[in-house]
């Protein structure tokens, strides 16, 4: 994902929700196929915004700084939706939820 988004003018992010926790392995592995058999629309840009997601937020890039090990990217929110389902948490190398 770093490279595509070190040239990309738009990104979108989708939060999971609790009881997708394999969907966020799923994603968060190197296979080229990830999106094989998910469900998914493509937002205003072409980008895909997953199904039955918590929430779904559409960017324009506005910039990125190095952050470590990471680059941080910064977008101006140009749409998105939510819905009231209980999000995903990852921390401490973990998942949860609240």
């Amino acid at each position: 994902m770093h490279e595509a988004l070190k040239t990309a003018p738009h990104f979108a992010i989708n939060i999971l929700t609790a009881d997708q926790e394999i969907l966020s392995r799923r994603f968060a592995s190197t296979d080229p196929n990830r999106f094989d058999g998910v469900g998914y629309r493509e937002g205003r840009n072409g980008l895909p915004l997953l199904n039955d997601v918590v929430a779904h937020i559409e960017c324009a890039m506005h910039g990125a700084v190095p952050g470590g090990d990471h680059t941080v990217y910064f977008g101006l929110v140009t749409g998105g939706d939510v819905t009231e389902a209980r999000p995903l948490i990852y921390y401490r190398s973990g998942y949860g939820s609240f």
